[in-house]
């Protein structure tokens, strides 16, 4: 996560400067629209499309009143036409430059779209004064309160300003013979029309909520941007040694007396300081298990302890505790016995076999009876013949032990 800090800042930074230059140029352009005269910029305006328009030949007047019926039809058309405003987001003010530059197109277009003028008499001043007062007064008024904050970008007002003007011009009937409007008659009025604007409200400053959208976006189109993380090598855990006189840094292991310690912070010391931890402790050493002693042939006159293992009469037993007693007995467990003779077997007479006579065997040179019955024979080439006397010896004497 240290490392992804810096790109994300990066990105944060990146993101954020479009922003500042944009508001930075828009304080610029509001500063430079408070010192503009816009009343002399419209006033120039006219003047150019004034200066424009063709000398005016004589012809009949016109009818003040049914021009101003026309105007007014042609402008309430277009203002019921007008979508109802919705709040949106804070925008950039108005470029009068840009909003005089589109006017004098539109106005420009306008008149040069004009049919000729008749020979005829001209509408004086006075005449058309009032009819564009009143029409300024009722556009105006049936404008909706401009909301704070809000600004109105010139390709909003352009389609609007299109249409009326367009409509306007449609409904105008065609110009009789008359003499021409001079650009001094129709100053003053225009200037008074500008001065009755209503000044524009002021807009709200950018909020850091305004632009969090736009940066989580931005931010979130950065990082998707970005190549998947390649895989990285299989982690391994470091082999923990036993402790050395020597510096641990914070976060390392070590074995000490059998127990292993984890270094709390940059140390010197032995483990069992407060420096370290101890993560598994040594168990102490338990006492050595016990199993089976395997002591021979039982003997009356022997010491037994728990566990040893004894052979008797065919039989092995095992003591259940030290010094057990006479074996068989309540101290001695019988852990395998001597199987009964089994039944005879099926009687099969064989084919005679054939006789061969072998070399002669080795001599006897010497046998053996021990206490048990077993009978050892040893050979005259050292090797041993064993044979259990126990079972024909009891049978002989009648008694359980020999």
């Amino acid at each position: 996560m240290k490392g992804a800090a810096p790109v994300i800042a990066d990105l944060l930074a990146k993101a954020v400067r479009p922003l500042s230059d944009r508001i930075a140029e828009l304080e610029s352009e509001l500063e430079a629209v408070r010192a503009v005269d816009h009343a002399a910029s419209l006033a120039e305006l006219v003047d150019e499309a004034v200066r424009s328009l063709p000398p005016a030949q004589k012809g009949d007047d016109a009818d003040p009143a049914e021009t101003r019926r026309m105007v007014n039809e042609a402008v309430a058309a277009a203002i019921q036409q007008l979508p109802p405003a919705e709040p949106g987001e804070p925008g950039a003010d108005v470029d009068m430059a840009e909003v005089d530059r589109m006017i004098s197109a539109k106005v420009q277009d306008a008149v040069s779209a004009l049919p000729p003028a008749e020979p005829g008499r001209s509408v004086s001043v006075d005449d058309v004064a009032p009819m564009l007062r009143d029409l300024v007064e009722q556009a105006v008024g049936n404008l909706p309160p401009a909301e704070p904050g809000k600004s109105i970008e010139p390709a909003d007002v352009e389609p609007m300003l299109a249409q009326m003007v367009e409509r306007a011009v449609v409904a105008i009937p065609p110009a009789e013979p008359g003499r021409s409007v001079t650009v001094e008659e129709i100053m003053p009025l225009l200037r008074e029309l500008v001065e009755q604007l209503p000044p524009a409200e002021p807009g709200k400053s950018v909020e850091l909520t305004d632009v969090e959208p736009v940066l989580s976006r931005m931010v979130q189109e950065a990082v998707s941007a970005l190549p998947p993380a390649q895989p990285g090598a299989p982690g391994k855990l470091p082999t923990v040694k036993a402790w050395e006189d020597r510096v641990y840094y914070e976060g390392e292991c070590c074995i000490s007396d059998g127990s292993t310690f984890q270094a709390n912070k940059d140390t010197g010391r032995a483990p069992g300081h407060e420096d370290w931890t101890c993560i598994a402790k040594g168990g102490q050493n338990g006492s050595d298990g016990r199993s089976l002693r395997v002591r021979g042939t039982y003997e009356a006159a022997g010491e037994y302890l728990a566990l040893d293992l004894v052979a008797l009469n065919g039989g092995s037993f095992v003591a259940r505790k030290d010094d057990p007693g006479h074996c068989p007995g309540e101290g001695w467990q019988m852990v395998a016995a001597r199987g009964k003779r089994g039944e005879p077997g099926e009687s099969v007479k064989g084919e005679p076999g054939k006789t061969v006579k072998g070399d002669p065997g080795e001599p006897v040179i010497s046998a053996e009876v021990s206490d048990e019955g077993l009978l050892t024979l040893v050979n005259g080439d050292g090797s041993t013949i064993e044979c259990d006397l126990y079972p024909l010896l009891r049978k002989v004497s009648g008694a359980g032990d020999v």
